[in-house]
């Protein structure tokens, strides 16, 4: 930068850390956003320093030793340094300090004893710190999973913390250490998270409770429970096996949280239904039902392992008092941390700037507002004191009646706790630790550093830790199915990728997948991964964005039903991050016009195989998320999509049901705005109002022809569930008559005209009258309706089998054409029989 100094003797230098992860972003996506972090490094920094002059760190104010033209910055707690060239004689500087940066500390988890405590950070290298409660000493660093630790907790013997770690399905991981902070052994969530962001909206996470563990207070058991099932270990320092599970991935997604209230009781809640499980069994001890539980927070347990808090969002906010296994109090209060004296009297609750205390079996007794957000409340074991942290940094330690006791300021935000000897630990946002005594003295302070100076090349190394894990989950067989046959492939199907928009009125988000591989690779029977993943990160960062919704992938065999009986994905093997593993079918009856939800496709493996029982009938499928976080959180990377199962026919609804009429229009705008609105069709639209049948027709506003839009190579100009065989003797699901309505809109049009049959240009038959004109390749026979054009509805029915001679063996495409002005359409029509056809509105000689 410039120098500052008016003589120009002092130069300024930035060393700002912009060491981003170099990951691919979906693998990021997992945990956090991609572009607000960056890893702590130390860096090598070449400067040439003029003679006589020296270098000064202006955060420390120490001097800087160069040596070769090179010195260090540290840049592993801080963002950034600014370092000053001074002459060895200098006058002031500017001022800062180091201590306004460090660690990033989260919670605190005191051991039993009180000897030592478990602090976990928010930080890429080390986040977990084991301190010496005697002394403050940092007795031991440590690095749990890929990414920041959470929710450090004491059992009898140890300390337990979640992590994360990327190469797993799982992702959160509880694991276990030993007082000293050894770690013994780490349990896998029994679930799957998705994509952990949702940048556009600033909501805390999709996955609401999805990671959440528990462990017995003498750590003889350890359950976990995610959104396939919940399930419970036994723990000891020889082994660790399952003693029971429930699950319920094969039909639902439901994250649940936990709460271990004693050696034999775990808590289990969700939805409105708070549950005590045996630990022994997994039964059912007693359940509470409450009439509207909002979204459950985090709950605790009191020290005495009597009372259970669950706080809830509803009706502005709840907490649940439970003893016993019964609903023993509930009070109206919004809650985001909560915290309970040991004997489950005494309850203290944060919410914005304010800190409420409440007695458990009565209601509020006094509140305090903060200089700014309060969070991580907590009571003393004997329920005499509350502490509590403001964003401002503020330690403020309150006593039974309300009155403060201390207010120090910490510069950043605190996280108290408790000892067992009344002394108070409190650790900040920067990393400065104090332990106070009962008279809020400080005993010492320290400040948590970091010793790894560069974290990147085992940002994502192997965790060694020894793992348990739920396994036998999925609905994969073995072997895998073939590659072909492929439905894909044998109805030359459409594979389509799109987003939905956020709000009703957004229209969706197309993606071209050519754009990124050949689509043909999808289905050529071969599982070899394509070059590239088939979706462009920024439309992947934008999946349950805020600004987009949902991502959707859809398979749509356009004119043929089929029966599916199973579905085989072909992976990546190279990159489990981008696997499916757990998605949702979807499959479209066109009756109704409806999606169904079909079933839940899970597996851990690169190639799996899913048979749909009872088959799946339909001609459009579609894959999207089962629910939670966004899907998918990484990007697609399929080699093969494989449709088992036998192509059935037509999948237009009138033939599928056999009906003796088949509606091409009659008041479904949806059967054919796809095809017909398109920027080649100006003049094209549909009218409200004024129908010769219900209250929609199609409109020609002016001269010109409206053909459907090309559906690709093999399609051409058709329309889709269009596929109607044309017979002499039809049988059911087949036809021969075709009828519609027609009329001008105006005394300028000279002539109108359908024209039906096969794709636009092919040959195929036109009904015209009056002044009208094609191109001469696209008509097979022109049947020239007689008279002057009609300006009243009046209806037209042909005899495709008789006009053709049996030419015209199927239609699959209309082509409407207006001439001079404008000219309205309705009611168009295929009958297997004259009988099958409604009468027309006035006999004319045009019916042949």
């Amino acid at each position: 930068m410039p120098d500052r100094t008016p003589s120009g003797s002092v130069r300024y230098i930035w060393a700002v850390n912009n060491t981003m992860l170099d990951w691919e972003p979906g693998l990021a996506w997992r945990v956090s956003l991609l572009n607000t972090h960056r890893i702590p490094v130390t860096a090598r920094l070449k400067i040439q320093v003029p003679l006589l002059h020296t270098v000064i760190d202006l955060l420390t104010g120490d001097r800087v030793t160069v040596l070769g033209g090179e010195f260090t910055a540290d840049l592993r707690t801080v963002p950034a340094r600014v370092y000053a060239v001074v002459p060895l004689v200098h006058g002031p500087l500017p001022t800062a300090s180091a201590d306004a940066f460090g660690p990033h500390v989260r919670d605190i988890a005191v051991s039993s004893g009180g000897r030592t405590a478990l602090l976990n950070t928010f930080a890429w290298d080390h986040n977990l710190y084991v301190l010496d409660l005697a002394t403050g000493r940092v007795d031991r660093r440590r690095r749990i999973g890929h990414f920041f630790a959470f929710a450090p907790t004491a059992w009898s013997r140890g300390f337990a913390a979640q992590g994360f770690d990327m190469h797993s399905a799982e992702g959160y991981h509880l694991y276990l250490l030993a007082e000293d902070g050894t770690v013994r052994r780490r349990f896998a969530l029994f679930g799957l998270p998705k994509k952990a962001t949702d940048w556009a909206r600033a909501e805390v996470g999709f996955d609401n409770a999805l990671n959440s563990f528990a462990v017995a207070p003498d750590g003889s058991w350890v359950a976990a429970g995610g959104d396939l099932g919940l399930a419970l270990w036994n723990n000891s320092d020889s082994e660790s096996s399952e003693r029971w599970a429930h699950q319920w991935w094969a039909d639902r997604r439901g994250p649940l949280r936990l709460l271990a209230v004693d050696e034999a009781t775990l808590v289990a809640f969700s939805q409105n239904t708070i549950t005590g499980l045996s630990a022994v069994n997994g039964t059912t001890l007693w359940s509470i039902t409450v009439t509207d539980s909002g979204v459950f927070g985090g709950g605790t347990v009191s020290g005495d392992r009597g009372t259970v808090i669950i706080p809830s969002n509803a009706a502005g906010g709840r907490l649940y008092v439970i003893r016993g296994g019964a609903l023993a109090n509930t009070i109206a209060t919004p809650a985001e941390e909560v915290s309970v004296s040991d004997d489950g009297s005494f309850i203290a609750v944060t919410s914005r700037a304010q800190l409420k205390v409440f007695d458990a079996d009565g209601g509020l007794l006094w509140t305090y507002t903060g200089d700014d957000l309060l969070s991580r409340p907590r009571v003393s074991p004997d329920g005499t004191r509350v502490a509590v942290g403001s964003e401002l940094g503020t330690l403020v330690v309150l006593d039974r009646d309300g009155t403060v006791l201390a207010a120090p300021d910490l510069r950043a935000l605190p996280v108290p706790a408790w000892l067992p000897d009344g002394d108070l630990l409190a650790a900040t946002w920067i990393g400065t630790v104090v332990r106070y005594d009962t008279g809020m003295r400080p005993r010492w302070q320290s400040r948590l550093a970091p010793t790894e100076t560069d974290i990147r090349p085992t940002l994502l190394a192997p965790d060694p830790t020894p793992v348990v894990r739920r396994t036998g989950w999925g609905n994969a067989v073995h072997p895998p199915l073939a590659l072909t046959p492929n439905l894909i492939k044998d109805t030359h199907a459409l594979i389509s990728a799109e987003l939905i928009g956020a709000e009703l009125t957004k229209p969706p988000s197309l993606i071209d997948l050519r754009a990124q591989n050949p689509v043909e690779t999808l289905y050529d029977g071969r599982a070899d991964p394509p070059a590239a993943p088939w979706l462009p990160w920024a439309l992947v960062n934008l999946v349950d964005s805020g600004y987009y919704g949902k991502f959707l992938l859809t398979v749509d065999t356009f004119r043929t039903q089929v029966e599916l009986t199973g579905i085989t994905f072909a992976e990546d093997p190279a990159h489990p991050g981008s696997w499916l593993r757990d998605v949702r079918l979807q499959w479209w009856e066109a009756e109704k016009e409806v999606w169904h939800d079909g079933p839940m496709l899970l597996s851990d493996e690169a190639l799996h195989s899913h048979p749909i029982q009872p088959p799946l009938r339909a001609a459009r499928f579609r894959f999207t998320t089962t629910g939670g976080a966004g899907w998918p959180a990484g990007n697609i990377r399929l080699g093969e999509l494989v449709l088992h199962g036998r192509p059935l026919g037509s999948s237009h609804r009138d033939v599928l049901a056999r009906r003796g009429r088949a509606v091409l229009f009659d008041e479904r705008t949806e059967d054919l705005r796809a095809s017909f609105e398109h920027a080649h069709n100006p003049r094209f639209g549909f009218q409200r109002g004024g129908a010769f049948s219900g209250g929609t027709s199609l409109r020609m506003s002016g001269p010109g022809q409206a053909n459907p839009a090309r559906m690709g190579a093999t399609f051409g100009h058709t329309i889709p569930d269009w596929d109607f065989e044309i017979r002499e003797h039809p049988e059911p699901g087949q036809y021969r008559y075709f009828q519609f309505a027609w009329k001008a809109t105006s005394l300028e049009t000279t002539g109108m005209s359908v024209r039906i049959g096969v794709a636009w240009p092919s040959p195929s038959v036109v009904v015209s009258i009056g002044d009208v004109t094609w191109l001469p390749d696209s008509v097979l026979v022109e049947h020239c309706v007689p008279g002057d054009r009609p300006v009243e509805w009046t209806t037209v029915r042909v005899d495709l089998w008789a006009l053709t001679g049996g030419r015209l063996p199927r239609v699959t495409s209309m082509s409407l054409l207006s001439n001079g002005g404008g000219a309205l359409f309705d009611q168009l029509l295929l009958g297997r029989t004259p009988e099958d056809l409604p009468g027309p509105t006035r006999p004319t000689d045009s019916q042949t």
